[in-house]
């Protein structure tokens, strides 16, 4: 009897022992879901406090890029045209303060880039502000560099030559050292024979005049009362343009070497210029200008079918070229 008692006390004890471990549960379970109610109303709260903030940001940020003062728009085509203006009426302080151009190109390149992600996020309803900026052409600013004797940002830059990419043309500026001096704005198209006759054997210019005959590749100066004779050239034609001289016959093959150089840091620049967002965004900048041209008159693409550069960094809105402002090639509708 005594061994059942115990038994049965056992029991007991074994069960009062669950009982209280399945309302510890039950306690715990309740608190868990107490807590968790207060923290998910809590993170509801900070949740909706977060949002609320993060639109008024985007309602004040919208409300400056399309209307204050006219907007983003307005904003960029108006710093363009002080650009404008200075390189039109003071060409003078551009060479005397160094900064200016820099300057003025960095807060133009600035309010482009606030007007590519307003329209990229669909806010830019109708073009309003795409035909705010439209009013100036956005390549002034190579204008501003080449007037304060600058190199453009991102130009190769050699001792006697420096290259540069002009709304998609490449420029070749001779820098004077060792008496080169001249200019060539080239055409994509043109840039491998460019280089290629670079490698060959000078001809003759006197030649060439005589014949009567475009001239095109590396020429020896050998006309009587040419200034350079001597010289080497190099001549480029249609869609390109212009000529670079190279200076002292005695020192012309250093200039020659440093030349042939830069192709490859040439090319690199037409791979990032490929690449970039202005490029990419050619085709519409060329839309917002179509509007108010004849049509034929701005390639689709905003690229000339000739020379390949951006034609739109040179147009304004209301314009109705009837050629390339870059190479001056005719178009037909």
């Amino acid at each position: 009897m005594f061994e059942i008692a115990v038994y049965a006390a056992l029991l007991m004890l074994c069960a009062l022992l669950a009982l209280l471990l399945v309302l510890q549960r039950q306690s715990q379970a309740q608190a868990s879901a107490q807590s968790w109610r207060l923290g998910h109303a809590h993170g509801q709260a900070q949740a909706k406090a977060l949002y609320a903030q993060k639109m008024a940001r985007m309602t004040a940020y919208e409300q400056l890029l399309h209307g204050q003062q006219g907007g983003v728009g307005k904003q960029l085509a108006d710093t363009r045209e002080v650009a404008e203006l200075i390189h039109r009426h003071a060409p003078g302080l551009l060479r005397e303060s160094q900064g200016l151009a820099p300057l003025l190109q960095g807060h133009g390149e600035f309010l482009g880039q606030l007007l590519d992600a307003y329209v990229a996020a669909d806010q830019d309803t109708g073009g309003a502000q795409s035909r705010a900026a439209a009013r100036k052409p956005g390549g002034i600013y190579a204008d501003l560099f080449e007037t304060a004797g600058l190199p453009a940002p991102g130009a190769v830059i050699g001792k006697c030559f420096v290259i540069a990419l002009e709304a998609g043309i490449v420029v070749i500026r001779a820098t004077g050292q060792q008496g080169c001096i001249g200019r060539l704005r080239l055409a994509r198209r043109d840039l491998e024979r460019f280089f290629n006759d670079l490698a060959t054997k000078p001809r003759s210019l006197a030649a060439e005049h005589a014949a009567a005959v475009t001239c095109r590749g590396l020429y020896r100066v050998d006309v009587d009362d040419d200034a350079r004779k001597n010289q080497l050239v190099i001549e480029v034609t249609s869609p390109s343009s212009g000529h670079l001289y190279f200076g002292s016959p005695g020192l012309e093959q250093e200039a020659l070497r440093e030349l042939r150089s830069l192709k490859r840091p040439t090319l690199k620049l037409l791979e990032d210029e490929a690449a970039s967002k202005t490029r990419r965004t050619a085709a519409q900048r060329a839309r917002i200008l179509r509007r108010d041209a004849l049509l034929g008159h701005v390639p689709d693409d905003g690229l000339c079918t000739a020379c390949e550069g951006d034609v739109t960094l040179r147009l304004r809105l209301g314009d109705k070229p009837m050629g390339c402002p870059l190479c001056g090639t005719p178009w037909s509708d």
